[in-house]
């Protein structure tokens, strides 16, 4: 007895056009995902060219402002003269670095003593503490000691003709004595030399 087999080729053809409209399918897409990248790609790339073509412009004109204002001072400008480079240098020398001074002053200071004041009047600069005072000290001793630590530092006494007391009062906080000062650091005048020098004038109080 011979069996017939039955082959079914319409179904092979169906599974195989299946898998090749799949294959087409997903290449349309990667071909597409790829285009769009591109493009976008492509996008950031002109934006960036434009902002770098705004900035070059931007430098381009302030480089045209400053040549501009370059050129209106050399339309203005007059020569300097040895009268005026002479003259800056006499204001140079006659301005006094405050700054530097007080930075001075806060190294010199004793460390018992503390800063209550800074006045400056009639040109002259006025320094005002406070510092506790030992039983058996004496309160000039303080005051002394204050001048002559000024006085020895060429930072702080350059520009000052002398410096000398000006006033002194005990205070008494409970069981505690305090010594309230002020000493006057005289502003050397304009073209005047100092007539004695620190160590000759550090003994007088």
């Amino acid at each position: 007895m011979v069996k017939a087999f039955r082959i079914n080729l319409n179904k092979i053809d169906h599974t195989a056009l299946r898998a090749i409209r799949w294959r087409r399918r997903r290449d349309k897409i990667i071909f597409g995902a790829i285009i769009g990248l591109m493009v976008i790609m492509a996008g950031f790339q002109i934006r960036i060219y434009g902002q770098l073509n705004r900035i070059i412009q931007e430098k381009k004109e302030k480089l045209a402002e400053i040549n501009r204002k370059i050129d209106e001072l050399k339309q203005t400008t007059r020569d300097v003269s040895k009268q005026d480079v002479l003259a800056l240098a006499e204001l140079e020398n006659k301005r006094i670095l405050w700054t530097k001074k007080l930075k001075a002053l806060a190294r010199e200071l004793p460390p018992d003593m503390a800063l209550t004041g800074l006045e400056y009047r009639h040109k002259n600069l006025i320094i005002k503490g406070i510092a506790p005072i030992k039983k058996g000290e004496k309160e000039f001793d303080k005051v002394k000691q204050l001048i002559d630590r000024l006085r020895s530092n060429p930072d702080f006494f350059r520009d000052f003709e002398d410096i000398k007391f000006d006033q002194v009062q005990r205070i008494k906080v409970g069981d505690q004595r305090i010594l309230s000062l002020s000493i006057i650091c005289y502003v050397r005048k304009s073209g005047q030399t100092r007539s004695r020098s620190p160590q000759a004038v550090s003994g007088k109080t």
